[in-house]
């Protein structure tokens, strides 16, 4: 059982500091910290190689097998303050949460993947969605790819929640599918919130996803995993914030370090218009007043205050990864039941193949995605996606399950 949780942070300082970036991809000597178990040296090794080639900038990686944890690291080529503990965005990796809690309800005989959306949340059924089911939401074939309205940010606000600002705009979109022949497009934003509401309507005392994750598993682990933190504890914690760089920085720091398969890689995205982890080109921000947009928005007391169900999560990499043993080891750790037997084996049911930023996937009904199209060894080559991308799907070992976000996080596991 190997269960990875590796999460990357581009981590945002002053003007002065900020100029650190032109290192990218030049040699950089750091300080590896943490704990390797024998036998994996060799994660070391590489971890390290990875920030003096100037290709990390900030990163913590820590590994499970069976039950042990065997791997726990991090370094900064920008931050002494930067350690094991830090908390970054974990992007869409927040997506395998969602899923957790939604099996968590199944497994108590709360809702079925195969109900329809509707059955549990009735303004949802009109305007085209009556069909939708809470497979399609999780396997991102539900139709709703972005919302044609913006939303509050405050509406997402724990205390707001119930409120149903995020439901009423919901429950008036109008379905739309790919014209390709196949229902799934990538629900960036959406499916976290979709979810969201069916959740918190199954829920037995009207809980929260944030809510009933932190009562019920990441307090129970002793973890720091959050969706929604409140801003005292914004105070306390060490948060890494974002920062995106332009293409024009990479570019530039490709060129002077001489790589040249970085700048056939950029110019190859360049040209990708399709879906991404974000949003496409021709949708909207999708929340009012986030000002220029971009990355300071996701550092900003709201939006760390949200439970953005679909990409909102804060973590450490050793936090996911005590998540990600619970989950190899089929649902239970110690004494402690999160999932039974069969609850955990409906999660990873039902794998239906797909398409997802030019890649195949192949979620399960439960969510998450069973990796078929990666390597079965460290000497294979890998597959090239759409474009002749290289896709991190193609990466990750064949056979695993979970999914990763933008910014580089990756929440993994190996049953």
């Amino acid at each position: 059982m190997n269960i990875i949780s590796y999460v990357v942070s581009v981590v945002k300082y002053s003007p002065v500091e900020l100029d650190k970036f032109s290192n990218m991809f030049t040699r950089q000597n750091v300080d590896v910290k943490g704990t390797v178990e024998n036998g994996y040296e060799k994660v070391k090794e590489v971890f390290e190689n990875n920030f003096k080639n100037g290709e990390e900038l900030s990163a913590q990686v820590c590994v499970y097998k069976k039950g042990e944890k065997v791997v726990d690291l991090w370094a900064s080529s920008l931050s002494p303050s930067y350690s094991g503990d830090t908390v970054q965005t974990i992007w869409s990796s927040t997506k395998n949460l969602t899923a957790l809690a939604m099996a968590m309800m199944v497994d108590k005989g709360l809702l079925a993947y195969s109900d329809l959306v509707a059955q549990h949340w009735p303004e949802f059924g009109q305007n085209g969605k009556q069909e939708i089911t809470i497979a399609d939401v999780l396997r991102h074939e539900g139709g709703l790819p972005f919302f044609s309205k913006q939303m509050d940010i405050e509406d997402s606000w724990p205390e707001n929640i119930s409120k149903n600002g995020v439901g009423s705009i919901i429950e008036e979109e109008e379905p739309s599918f790919p014209a390709n022949n196949t229902r799934r497009e990538y629900h960036a934003i959406t499916r976290g919130f979709v979810l969201q509401e069916v959740f918190r309507r199954v829920e037995p005392t009207g809980r929260s996803i944030g809510q009933f994750l932190k009562e019920q598993v990441f307090e129970p682990l002793d973890v720091d995993v959050f969706i929604g933190m409140d801003e005292n504890r914004q105070k306390e914690m060490n948060i890494a914030d974002v920062e995106m760089l332009a293409d024009k920085d990479v570019e530039d720091a490709a060129r002077k370090a001489a790589r040249e398969d970085v700048l056939k890689q950029l110019n190859k995205f360049r040209t990708y218009v399709g879906e991404t982890e974000g949003k496409r080109p021709d949708h909207k921000e999708a929340w009012k007043n986030t000002g220029a947009g971009g990355m300071g928005w996701w550092n900003g007391v709201p939006a760390r205050r949200a439970e953005i169900p679909s990409a909102g999560g804060l973590a450490s990499a050793r936090g996911l990864a005590a998540v990600a043993n619970m989950m190899a080891l089929g649902g239970k750790v110690g004494e402690k039941t999160f999932l039974k037997p069969n609850g955990w084996k409906e999660m990873h049911a039902h794998t239906t193949e797909g398409d997802t930023f030019g890649m195949k996937t192949f979620y399960t009904q439960g969510g998450v995605n069973h990796y078929q199209d990666g390597c079965q060894s460290m000497e294979d080559v890998p597959n090239l996606g759409e474009g002749g991308i290289l896709q991190y799907g193609q990466l990750v070992p064949k056979g695993m399950y979970g999914w990763g976000g933008y910014g580089g996080s990756l929440f993994l596991w190996d049953p």
